[in-house]
C-alpha cells in the first residue's frame, strides 16, 4: 500500500493486473480505480460500507489497484474520523451540495475509472465491478439502474421525479436513459471533457445529458438498491430535501437544454444490458439528432 501525505491512498487487489490504457489520460493511472464517496453524517453505515467494498475490490481482477476518497461535506457525527480509520483518503469540502462533493473528490482522484458510490449502505459492492468492467471494455459511461429496489428504499417521491428526469432525456435529447442513479463508473477522459458545472443534485443527469450529446458511449447495467442500514436519505427522507432534489435535477435540465440549443449534437450511443451477467459484443444502439441552428 502507497501513501502520500502521511496516508494511505492505493490498494492493490490480490490478482494480476488488467491489460488495459486509457489514451490521453495525462496525469491519471489508467489502471488505477478512484471511488468517489460522497458523505454527509453517514456515521451509522459509513464502516460497513467501506469495509464491504474494499473486501470486493480486493478481490477482483478487474481492479488490480484502487483508492477511496470520502469526500465529507460538513458532518458532524464523526464520519470523517471513521473513515480515517480504515485507512482511506478524506477531504474536507465546505461548500455544500452532493456535486460539490464528487467535484472536489475528483480533483483529488489520480485514477482513469471514477466510481461513484454512496455510503448509506443502500449499493451493493459487488455491483462495483460490472460497471468497471464496462469502463474497461469501452463504455465512456456506466450506469447503475435500479431496475428492482427493495421496498421502501426509494420514496415515491423520488420514483416520481426519477422517471420525470428520464422522461424529459428521452424527449428533449432522445436518450434512452431509464435511471439517473448515483451508482455510476465513467471514464476520466470523458469525465474531464465533459467539464460538470452543476454542484447540486443535477449532478447526476447532468453527466448523463452532457455524455450523450457529446457521443460518448453509455451503458446501463441493472443493479441492486437496498433499503437505508440507518439514517434519513437526504432527498426522500424529508420534504424539503424531496424539493431541493426536484428543483435541482429539473432545473439543471432546463439549463442544458438551453446550452444544447446553440451545439451541434453527436450520434447518441446508449446500450442498456438486461443482466448483469452479459459484457461481451456490446453494440452500442445510435440514435442521430438533427443539428440545430443558433436561436
Amino acid at each position: 500500500m502507497s501513501k502520500a501525505n502521511g496516508y494511505p491512498v492505493i490498494k492493490s487487489g490480490m490478482h494480476s493486473l488488467v491489460s488495459w490504457r486509457v489514451s490521453g489520460v495525462g496525469q491519471a493511472d489508467a489502471l488505477l480505480v478512484s471511488v468517489i464517496m460522497p458523505v454527509l453524517n453517514e456515521a451509522d453505515t459509513l464502516g460497513n460500507s467501506v469495509a464491504s467494498l474494499q473486501s470486493v475490490l480486493d478481490a477482483s481482477a478487474w481492479c488490480g489497484h484502487y483508492e477511496i476518497i470520502v469526500a465529507d461535506n460538513g458532518s458532524t457525527d464523526g464520519s470523517a474520523s471513521i473513515a480515517k480509520a480504515l485507512g482511506v483518503r478524506v477531504i474536507t469540502v465546505p461548500t455544500m451540495g452532493y456535486g460539490s462533493a464528487c467535484w472536489h473528490a475528483c480533483q483529488q482522484a489520480q485514477g482513469g475509472i471514477l466510481l461513484f458510490f454512496d455510503g448509506d449502505g443502500s449499493p451493493h459492492p459487488a455491483d462495483c465491478i460490472a460497471l468497471i468492467q464496462q469502463i474497461h471494455s469501452g463504455a465512456g459511461l456506466a450506469i447503475g439502474v435500479r431496475q428492482c429496489p427493495e421496498p421502501n428504499s426509494m420514496s415515491r417521491a423520488q420514483i416520481f421525479g426519477n422517471a420525470l428526469a428520464c422522461f424529459l432525456m428521452r424527449v428533449l435529447w432522445r436518450i434512452p436513459a431509464s435511471d439517473i442513479g448515483p451508482l455510476r463508473a465513467i471514464a476520466r477522459t470523458v469525465f474531464d471533457q465533459i467539464e460538470l458545472r452543476d454542484r447540486g443534485f443535477g449532478w447526476t443527469v447532468e453527466m448523463q445529458i452532457s455524455a450523450a450529446t457529446a457521443g460518448f458511449p453509455i451503458v446501463e447495467i441493472p443493479v441492486r438498491w437496498r433499503t437505508r442500514a440507518a439514517g434519513v436519505s437526504k432527498i426522500g427522507g424529508t420534504w424539503l430535501g424531496v424539493m431541493r432534489a426536484g428543483w435541482g435535477i429539473l432545473g439543471k435540465i432546463a439549463v442544458v437544454r438551453l446550452r444544447d440549443s446553440f451545439r451541434d449534437k453527436q450520434p447518441i450511443r446508449y446500450h442498456c444490458v438486461d443482466h448483469c451477467d452479459v459484457f461481451t459484443d456490446l453494440r452500442f444502439s445510435e440514435t442521430t439528432h438533427s443539428p440545430r441552428k443558433p436561436l
